[in-house]
């Protein structure tokens, strides 16, 4: 059959780009396999800007301090030997002293025979790890009583407690959560822990400590969601989690979802639904007002449309498309060199604490210049790409949201990416793989409840166990219904309460 030349064209070209989506196919999974994962990327000598980033302008900014000595190799043995740091202990970790003495018969002088007098000790430190031990606590509430039998009987109070039909203190509890929901340890390989030590407990009884202490904790949950939507910005992302379906049920799993808000060092909440549904964030952030960044996802487009929302893109994940892209062809992308350009601008402002109104200052001064050439790169590359390559595919993400992509320039408090709030996500995916999914909806709702107070611990640098013992403490006799007194507990508050670390 006789085809014409225009025909033949469109053929050969058709499949050249099928081989070549083969080939970003066989690089990628390659890539997964045995890849580097991080995305950053190191400037080449001699890149435009680079060493003049932080020179050019009204007020030259001074360059950060070099740890690294004049002419000294950081790569060479004696200076990774000298920069190895020894492990530090914190204030609160416990003492114990142990004095080695000289034995009596050798502390007489060799040479006149006069006793040796102690003139001082050297000292070492060794860390020592002292395995975990059951302790049974019993508690008898002694009862008093006359003998004429008139007054009748008077019992000591019981001690306060979140739990009072509990078989273990809050701080047990507290333990139990913390190690799945912190430390990843599923319940079946709790119960086999604690086996070991003498305590035989169902891992479907440690699951149901955790989900009373979730429902317990709820209304800090809610105080915790007031504290985010009073904020003038919030970050969000979301993950999916394996449920099991009731009984009532046909026999299987469900995909729930779990919704991340939080902001920049400071609490995360984490909300449960059954589906990915548009409307869930809408309902969560009704009464948000401010700036919103996001992943573009379209689970989040409801709330982007608000017109009463700043829309915030994030710039990770145009880099990352541009890094697949350079990964997968072999060579160099050079769009990426002005966009990690981006990134020294944000590190600069992050390793000098600037305030919000100084990081603004500063990317308008810095972050304007090279987001102009950004752009001129991208007008360039849409006319000469395949849209279905990868390089196309970044290009064509970039262009699409390139208006939410520079709001960050205008408002300082504002971070260039989604990062802190994927960093969030990370447990939930460490955890999901070890205990795979939720033993019910009600389960899954106390997974969100338990990830929102242990996740804003770490990012506020507060001990998750310590938090939550104080936390039931405080449940035991406060009014759950009594506002100030709930709001009293977050996270967030908590931190405020606590002393200031030393200063290292």
């Amino acid at each position: 059959m006789t085809i014409s030349k225009t025909e033949h064209d469109a053929a050969v070209a058709k499949r050249d780009a099928e081989i070549e989506r083969l080939r970003e196919t066989v690089a990628k999974l390659q890539h997964m396999l045995w890849g580097r994962r991080s995305e950053k990327q190191s400037l080449p000598p001699g890149a435009p800007f680079q060493s003049s980033l932080f020179t050019h302008g009204d007020v030259p900014l001074a360059a950060p301090e070099d740890t690294q000595g004049e002419g000294e190799d950081a790569s060479s043995p004696e200076s990774r030997r000298r920069g190895r740091r020894k492990p530090r202990f914190g204030p609160n970790v416990e003492r114990k002293i142990v004095d080695l003495e000289l034995p009596a018969a050798e502390r007489a002088c060799g040479h006149c025979g006069e006793e040796l007098r102690d003139i001082g000790f050297e000292s070492a430190e060794r860390a020592h790890y002292v395995p975990a031990r059951l302790l049974v606590i019993e508690e008898r509430r002694h009862k008093y009583a006359c003998r004429c039998q008139e007054a009748g009987v008077r019992i000591a109070p019981a001690k306060p407690t979140a739990f009072p039909k509990a078989q273990v203190t809050d701080e047990f509890r507290a333990h139990v959560i913390v190690s799945k929901f912190v430390d990843h340890c599923p319940h079946y390989r709790l119960s086999a822990i604690l086996r070991r030590g003498g305590f035989r407990i169902a891992d479907s009884t440690l699951g149901r400590w955790a989900i009373e202490g979730a429902h317990r904790a709820a209304p800090v949950i809610l105080a915790m969601h007031e504290e985010l939507l009073a904020c003038r910005y919030l970050q969000a992302d979301e993950t999916g989690i394996s449920v099991l379906k009731t009984e009532r049920e046909a026999p299987g799993a469900h995909r729930g979802t779990l919704w991340g808000y939080g902001r920049p060092r400071g609490s995360v909440v984490f909300d449960y639904t059954s589906s990915k549904e548009k409307i869930h964030p809408s309902q969560f952030l009704a009464k948000f007002r401010g700036v919103f960044q996001n992943d573009r996802a379209g689970s989040f487009a409801a709330v982007r449309l608000n017109p009463e929302i700043i829309d915030a893109g994030c710039w990770a994940h145009v880099r990352r498309r541009f890094v697949d892209a350079e990964r997968l062809s072999g060579g160099r992308v050079p769009i990426l060199e002005p966009i990690q350009r981006l990134y020294h601008v944000e590190r600069h402002a992050r390793e000098r604490e600037m305030s919000p109104d100084e990081r603004s200052a500063l990317r308008k001064l810095h972050a304007l210049p090279l987001l102009a050439e950004i752009r001129v790169m991208l007008d360039d590359l849409l006319v000469s790409v395949r849209p279905e390559s990868k390089l196309g595919d970044g290009v064509a993400y970039a262009s699409k949201h390139w208006a939410s992509l520079v709001v960050y320039v205008e408002h300082g408090e504002v971070e260039i990416d989604n990062n802190w709030i994927e960093n969030s996500m990370r447990p939930i995916a460490l955890g999901r793989k070890n205990y795979m999914f939720a033993g019910s909806p009600i389960g899954a709702e106390a997974a969100a409840i338990l990830y929102s107070l242990t996740e804003s611990c770490r990012r506020l640098a507060i001990d998750p166990h310590g938090y939550l013992v104080h936390l039931y403490d405080r449940l035991a006799v406060i009014d759950p219904t009594n506002g100030d007194e709930v709001r009293a507990l977050t996270p967030a508050r908590r931190k405020l309460e606590l002393p200031a670390p030393p200063t290292p």
